[in-house]
Parts: structure tokens; sequence; C-alpha cells
């Protein structure tokens, strides 16, 4: 369904406001296109007038000739057809013979015209692009008309008040006045725009629309970051960034109303809305708050919190998921380091850079390929924020006798008979020693049984419950191999681990969903950051198996039809939407967002 949006007369000016920058923007490159083609693409045109009256002179009067009143309006009432006369081919031919102009009658008769300005006043203008000769076109065309129309009418009452002078500037130059009305253009066509957007977009800017559309409460609404700190719940707390986090936090205990929350399913309509963030800092904001929280990376194509908090990323959930569907242990996990070459260890600085690692070829230079043993009973330790250690291989190494003074060392041979006598020396010892004790023991056996009874049962027992808390030890799920801790109190991270094209087949399982039940024995706050659910479909099948879920909506980029359509499909396959968050509000809208900054909760 296209949702038609109501045209506010406050959203829109709003909106006006906000793309002042755009509008004038416009108006300036609109005025550059009117300078520019007034100076390089206007050829000039100059204009000469020449000005005449139609009246009687005195000398025909004086000769005892009688003025009638017709004959004083008969200038008024010709001038359109003085205007028609002076374009005709009779008088605009002898012009051309007469100058001797190398153009058609028609093109001269639409460069020429006669307008009046009173009743017997009239003044001749005439166009062209030499400015003399636009002064001998005028002053030919009154000379030619003047003839004419004494012929036609009788009548000798036209005069030359003003002869056409050589004009000294172009009409048709006026450079501010150019660039005035092309930025004036320039104003319309960006208001014109900015009106089109507005009634055609469809994207998410406040929460208002998302409650008008969707039916779904706002939790918060984060402030754009455009800092270098990732974990900035953690290194500055006080910031407004951090604490519209711990907003949202609260606002996510408060209102889910089915009990105690302990499981939310992160998810966003397309990448780049900020999601991994915000999953992050909100994680680091429970963990502040004193829960014990874990962070599970469902995006086993582009997981990143392993990067975020500086954790191993082998073994994570694909490892898992994976033993646990082929019922075999995390055992020889692949993962890669930089080669020792210096091609490897070169190119691995350029790759810091730019991300060359992406060309196959590239990357097989770089990196070498390696297993991690990752066994509940090994030492592979994990990286954290606090510090970060290294596996240590041991090599068993077998260093030469040293040389002595005065003696020459022996040869292999000679040692190695001498270790052989040394050890049988040993063992035949051994032998002797445990045969006496095996008859000593038979002599005070039947003597100290009764005694020994009672101790040896308690000894029994004891061995008994220890080898119990061993085994319970050992029957941890294996999904808390994959676990690490990040360096902060109270927070653990489920990395991604290697990446998996079915990924969705691997979440569907039963085993994930398992997984899920024991590490909620254990934590008391779980968080999923899965997948944009426009891309894969991995937040769906996830949005089932938690509490509830959480949209993350990047300012001016998320369409509200592609909001709804997410929400009913969570609806649709069992799972609960809880609300939005309205994330990367720009500067110019600061304004906005303290308002929700400062939102109490309902």
């Amino acid at each position: 369904m296209v949702v038609i949006k109501e045209l506010e007369l406050k959203q829109f000016l709003k909106l006006f406001w906000d793309k002042k920058v755009f509008i004038i923007f416009v108006m300036v490159v609109f005025a550059f296109m009117g300078g520019a083609k007034i100076k390089y693409f206007t050829t000039p045109v100059y204009e000469a007038t020449g000005k005449l009256i139609c009246a009687r002179t005195e000398e025909s009067i004086s000769e005892g000739a009688t003025v009638t009143t017709s004959e004083l309006s008969m200038p008024s009432s010709l001038a359109e057809t003085y205007a028609a006369l002076i374009k005709s081919d009779l008088i605009v031919n002898q012009v051309i013979g007469n100058l001797g102009l190398n153009m058609s009658a028609g093109q001269l008769s639409s460069s020429v015209e006669l307008t009046p300005v009173t009743k017997v006043y009239y003044q001749v203008t005439a166009r062209n692009t030499d400015n003399e000769m636009a002064a001998k076109i005028a002053n030919e065309f009154i000379k030619v008309f003047s003839e004419e129309v004494k012929k036609i009418y009788e009548i000798d009452n036209i005069r030359i008040v003003d002869e056409a002078q050589v004009p000294t500037g172009a009409m048709n130059m006026n450079m501010g006045k150019s660039i005035k009305v092309f930025a004036g253009i320039g104003f319309v066509v960006a208001a014109a725009a900015v009106m089109i957007m507005f009634i055609f977009n469809n994207t998410v800017t406040n929460a208002d629309q998302i409650k008008r559309y969707t039916k779904l409460t706002t939790l918060a609404s984060i402030p754009k970051y455009s800092g270098n700190e990732d974990l900035i719940t953690l290194k500055d707390s006080k910031s407004p960034y951090a604490e519209s986090i711990k907003i949202l936090r609260t606002n996510l205990q408060y209102m889910y109303e089915k009990g105690t929350l302990q499981t939310v399913g992160i998810t966003s309509s397309l990448p780049g809305e900020g999601k991994s963030w915000l999953t992050a800092n909100l994680a680091v904001a429970f963990a502040n708050g004193g829960k014990k929280t874990l962070i599970i990376d469902a995006d086993m194509r582009r997981g990143r919190q392993h990067r975020l908090f500086k954790v191993r990323k082998v073994p994570g959930l694909s490892e898992f998921l994976m033993a646990a569907r082929e019922n075999t242990g995390l055992v020889a996990i692949k993962g890669r380091r930089v080669g020792k070459g210096l091609v490897a260890k070169f190119l691995s600085v350029i790759n810091k850079v730019v991300k060359i690692e992406k060309i196959p070829a590239i990357a097989k230079i770089i990196y070498k390929e390696e297993y991690i043993s990752a066994n509940a009973e090994s030492n592979v330790k994990m990286k954290s924020l606090k510090k970060e250690t290294k596996v240590e291989e041991a090599e068993i190494v077998v260093e030469p006798e040293k040389k002595k003074r005065g003696r020459k060392p022996a040869k292999k041979e000679e040692v190695a008979e001498e270790t052989t006598k040394k050890t049988a020396k040993k063992s035949t010892k051994k032998k002797a020693e445990k045969e006496e004790v095996v008859v000593e023991e038979k002599k005070t056996k039947k003597a100290t049984s009764k005694k020994t009874t009672k101790k040896s049962e308690g000894k029994e027992l004891a061995v008994i419950e220890k080898k119990e808390e061993v085994v319970k030890k050992e029957e941890k799920p294996m999904v808390f191999q994959c676990v690490n801790e990040t360096g902060i109190d109270n927070l653990y991270v489920l990395p991604s681990g290697s990446e998996r094209l079915e990924s969705s087949e691997l979440l569907s399982t039963e085993k994930f969903a398992d997984a899920i039940e024991d590490l909620k024995k254990e934590f008391d706050m779980i968080i999923i950051d899965t997948p944009p659910v426009s891309v894969v479909a991995d937040g769906f099948i996830v949005s089932r198996m938690v509490d509830t879920n959480m949209i993350v909506l990047k300012h001016g980029n998320t369409e509200i039809n592609e909001l709804n359509k997410i929400k009913n499909n969570i609806e649709q396959i069992g799972g609960e939407v809880i609300g939005t968050v309205i994330n990367k509000i720009p500067d110019a809208n600061k304004k906005y967002y303290n308002t929700y900054y400062n939102k109490k909760v309902k």
C-alpha cells in the first residue's frame, strides 16, 4: 500500500528551512547561468529611436486653408494604420534599396516599429547588431514613411522632431537584470523541487510518522555521531549520544509488558543504518547497569561485533552451529594470519588503509591459512580491551652438550648406551621396591582392615563427589566455548565466526534455539545483532526466538512502506516488535531530537 502523505504546512515549512542551503545553491547556479548567458551566449542588439509629430504647419494655415475637427483628430485615429504602414513592403523595400541592406523584407520589418507616445507624437525604433546601422535604418524609415504618407493622404503634416542617434550600449546586455531574473527562476525551481520532495518523500523523519502509519512507538532518537569512538557509551558516558542510548535501555525495560525482558533481537531494513553500533553501545549500557549481558552476533556474512570489542572471531556462532549440526566438537577451526614474507607484510600495511584484501589474489599473498585449536581442553586465550595475549606453542628443543676444557665430547652412540644402562638400573630398582611394598601390604592388610574401612569409604565418597563436580563442569553446553570476555565488567560477546552462506539454514535449527535457552540461564540480558531483513531472512528467523524485537531506522533513509513490511512479517511468524529507534539524526535536527531526548516513558 502506498502511503499518501498529508500536506501539513508546518512540516513543509520545516523541510523548506532545512533545505535552505540547497535552495541558495540552486539560486547561485542559476545566477551564474544568467551572467554566462549574457557574456558568452548573447549577441548584442542595438536600438536606435527617432521621433516625429503629425500636425499642420503655420504656412498651410496662413494660406487660407481651414482646419477641421476631423483633421485634428486624424493622426490619433490613424495610429494603428501608421504602425502597419511603416512595416509594409512599400516602405521596407525602399529602405532596403536606399541603404543597400543584405536582408529580406521580413527580416527588416520585424526589426522596426512605430509606437504612439501621444495623439500626434510618434517614435520609430529600429534594432540591429550594428549600432551605426541601427541609427541609419531608423532615420531612413522616418524619411520614407513621411514621404509615403504625404503621397497617400496629400497632407504635409509629418515633421521630424529628433533624428535617431547612434546607441552606445546594447539593449540586451544588462548583466544585473539577467542575473536577478535567473536567480528568481532558480528560486522557483528549487522551491518546486522541495515541494515535490515533500509530497513524494516516503522516508522516516520523525516519530509522529512512525506512530501514524505503523502504530509503533519510537523508543529513542539517536543523533548522528561523526567521531571515531565506536563504544561511545563506554568512552564518553556523559555525551548526548550515550544519554540517548541510556534512555533506550530504560524504555526497553519498562515498556516490555510480558514480564522480565531477557532477549532482544535488533534488526534494520538496509545495511549502514547503525544497527551493530547501536547493539554494542546498548549492551555496554546494560552491563554498566549491573546486568550480566551477552551480545550474539548473528550476522554470519558481515559480522562486526568482534571488531568493536577486539575479541577473536573464531570459534563463533557459525562454528558452534556447524559442530552442533554434525555432532562434532569445536576442533581445527580454520583461521588466517599475516604471512612472514616482506611482500605480505608490506601489503598488509597497505591493506589497513585500502582494503585490498577483497581481491582474492592479493588476499592469498597477505594471509596464510592455519588451523586454530578450539577444544575445551586447549589453552587458547582471547583478546580483550585491557590486554592482548597470544597462543604460545611449546616446542621440545634438544641442546648439544657443551664442550669442556681438556675433554672431548662423547660420541652419540656412547651417550645412548649410557642412558639405556641408567634407565635399566632404575627400572629394576623400582620393581624390587614395588615387590617389597606389596609383601608388607599383604602382612598388614588383615590387621588394619577394620580400621581403614571407614576411612576408605569416606575417601571413596569424596572422590566420587569430586568426579561428579568435574563431570558437571565438563557438561557445560558447547556454546559457552565460543563466548568471549570483553574486558568490560558484565559484558561478553559470542562472535559471528567464519563467514557462512548457509547462515539461514544454520539459524533455523533447533540447536540455536536450545543454545539461547542455555545462555539465558547464565546471562541476565542477551542482545542479538541480526542482518538487515531486506537483504537476508536471518533476522526474521531470529525474531521468533527472542522475547521482543527492535527495528533500527536511519533518519531520512528508511521508507515507511518498508518499515510496515518488516513489522508485519515479524508478527506473522510469531515474533513481537516493541518499537523502533531513529538513528543518525543530522545536526540540522538537533532541536527535534532534543525534544525526544528528555521524553518521559509512558
